[in-house]
C-alpha cells in the first residue's frame, strides 16, 4: 500500500475539530470485502485536497492495522476471507 497516514490520537482529533482553519474534517468511508461483500463503515479525518484513493487508503490502513483486514492490490478482504 502507498505511504500510509498515521492514526490520529483523540487529542489531535479534538484539536482539529476545534480549529476553524483546519482543512481536516470527519468523513464516513466504507470498505467492502471483495469476497463476501461485508462492509465496514467508519468516520475518518480527511481533507478536501486528498484524492479519493488517499481517503480510501486512510480507511484501509485502519482496517489492516486494527481490525485484521487484508488490504492489498489483490483486493480488500475481511478477517474471515483473508487469503492465506
Amino acid at each position: 500500500m502507498p505511504n500510509q497516514p498515521k492514526p490520529l490520537t483523540p487529542e489531535i482529533v479534538s484539536a482539529i475539530l476545534h480549529d476553524p482553519d483546519s482543512p481536516l474534517y470527519p468523513a464516513s468511508i466504507g470498505v467492502f470485502c471483495d469476497r463476501c461483500d461485508s462492509t465496514v463503515k467508519r468516520d475518518f479525518m480527511v481533507s478536501d485536497d486528498m484524492p479519493r484513493e488517499e481517503r480510501f487508503a486512510v480507511a484501509r490502513q485502519h482496517l489492516h492495522s486494527n481490525e485484521g483486514w487484508s488490504c492489498t492490490d489483490a483486493g480488500d478482504f475481511c478477517p474471515a476471507c483473508r487469503p492465506e
